[in-house]
């Protein structure tokens, strides 16, 4: 095995790339922080910023609770259905969770236009786009804690009771993790974003940070400021910690889906109701957004060919280079024992913190003379697509590592000369499904990365998010529907390569035998 003094070693281009600019922003920060006088500090929290923070705590409970919701009876419907329309629903839902919420938000605003009596602004349209845009994400993990209930436990309860009593008492509370999961994920993503809420003229406080620091470019302001959602994310990451750990990092799955098939209830209305919200927040959408684009007069580099061209190669540079260090954070974070729980904070810190925070930390170490030719290139939109996802394909290729039955690498650090050699024969190929998906997951969600790039981008380079982003800021919708099908099909094409990628990798995997832990 890898040797203990190694492990620490393994994560430090992890902790230099994304840990080293937030330590050092919040050190300048509490440096400020303490040479001020008290009177100063508490201006920044005034009773306007109090009411804000409890509102945008309001508005990310709101989200968070439709989500669980309509993710759980998505999921459940899900499950009755047949295995032919499941997978295809399933597919649908995968291929709208890296869909740019800025994309969401055009789409809904243009449908919403359409009747005249529907507000275009306020908290109840902003609260709705934003729970749709995450309400795939949520379902299928909701679905995926659905499938490991053990089967025992429920045939237990039916000896005993009937099946309404086993769905209430046994089946929703061993879903638990699943949807605490979604809870406390989607409560933060919401919290920590301000691209919808803006688009409908909301105001929430993450705006409050990305203003502050725009306008006085001072650490100390934006720490302060932020100190209140660091503090919340920070309160909320052991428990999403233990929740994810027991999820995902628990051992194989093995679905269960017999119980709810046989419930009339779910056979009968959930699986009918899962197909009508599944068509409305994609096939009513994305009719809309045909109906109203025409390509007669579009021309893709003068309308966004070059934000796209720009974007693509910032989230293939990203995610080129998050590669090696996702994988040496994983090895790391795998083989450390002691102090497991604190090493997998420091992998999720970015997640809990304000997009805000991070780009105004990216400013804060990259705008010196030394870094003058990143703090100038496209280079500072791929460390903020690396910073803000990493963690994501990190947890991706340990969950890789953690299905690898341990005989396998014991007999092959055993037999092997050196440790080199059961790495790049053995542990590397058996991760290699895991590692596509992490690169997948990076460079898709890079493509809808705004809070960190509209901040850290140099003049004259935009993404097609960022373009999307200002346009819908102004109301001109119009401009950008063309460009927005245009990013949609290529969205759809890298996810159905990486599908083909990952299927091929899993079917290598079995040449020769299946093993328990890909089964």
């Amino acid at each position: 095995m890898i040797k203990n003094r190694n492990h620490l070693l393994l994560l430090m281009p992890y902790l230099i790339v994304s840990i080293l600019p937030l330590v050092l922003f919040f050190t300048k920060g509490i440096n400020l922080f303490i040479s001020r006088e008290t009177i100063e500090i508490w201006e920044l929290m005034d009773t306007r910023v109090i009411v804000l923070l409890l509102k945008t705590v309001f508005y990310s409970l709101s989200v968070a609770f439709l989500v669980v919701l309509f993710g759980t009876l998505i999921a459940i419907g899900l499950m009755s259905m047949h295995k032919t329309l499941r997978k295809f629903f399933m597919g649908l839902l995968i291929l709208l969770v890296p869909l740019p919420v800025t994309i969401h938000s055009m789409i809904w605003m243009k449908i919403f236009s359409a009747f005249q009596w529907m507000p275009l602004t306020g908290w109840g349209i902003s609260i709705f786009v934003q729970s749709v845009a995450w309400l795939p994400l949520g379902t299928l993990i909701i679905y995926d804690a659905m499938t490991k209930i053990p089967k025992a436990l429920v045939e237990v309860g039916q000896l005993l009771s009937n099946d309404l009593k086993v769905f209430f008492r046994i089946w929703l509370p061993q879903s638990k993790t699943g949807m605490t999961i979604v809870a406390l994920g989607i409560f933060l993503m919401t919290f920590n974003d301000y691209s919808v809420p803006s688009t409908f003229a909301v105001t929430t406080f993450p705006m409050e940070i990305f203003a502050s620091y725009s306008i006085s470019l001072n650490a100390g302001d934006a720490m302060i400021t932020g100190l209140p959602m660091l503090l919340l994310g920070l309160g909320l990451a052991l428990p999403l910690m233990t929740a994810v750990n027991k999820q995902f990092f628990s051992g194989p799955s093995t679905r269960n889906d017999a119980f709810i098939k046989k419930m009339n209830v779910t056979r009968k209305y959930l699986s009918k109701l899962s197909m009508v919200t599944v068509i409305i927040i994609i096939l009513l959408p994305f009719v809309a957004l045909i109906q109203e684009t025409s390509f007669s007069n579009f021309n893709l580099m003068r309308d966004g060919g070059t934000e796209i061209l720009a974007t693509l190669w910032i989230c293939f540079g990203g995610a080129l280079l998050a590669l090696p260090i996702m994988i040496l954070a994983a090895l790391g974070v795998n083989h450390h024992k002691k102090g497991y729980s604190f090493i997998l904070l420091l992998i999720l810190l970015p997640t809990l913190i304000s997009p805000a925070l991070i780009g105004a930390a990216l400013i804060h170490l990259m705008n010196r003379p030394a870094f003058r030719w990143v703090y100038l290139s496209h280079v500072m939109g791929m460390l903020a697509v690396m910073i803000r996802f990493m963690p994501i394909g990190i947890l991706v290729i340990l969950a890789g590592l953690r299905k690898i039955p341990e005989d396998f690498m014991s007999v092959a650090y055993m037999t092997a000369k050196n440790y080199k050699k059961p790495f790049i024969k053995i542990l590397l190929p058996l991760t290699m499904p895991s590692i596509v998906i992490a690169i997948g997951i990076v460079f898709l969600l890079g493509l809808g990365e705004l809070g960190t790039s509209v901040m850290v981008l140099p003049p004259g380079v935009s993404t097609i998010t960022v373009r999307i982003f200002g346009y819908l800021h102004y109301g001109a919708t119009e401009l950008i529907a063309e460009v927005s099908i245009v990013l949609i099909a290529i969205i759809f094409m890298i996810e159905f390569m990486l599908y083909k990628l990952i299927k091929r990798g899993f079917k290598n995997l079995r040449i020769g035998g299946e093993y328990d832990s890909f089964k």
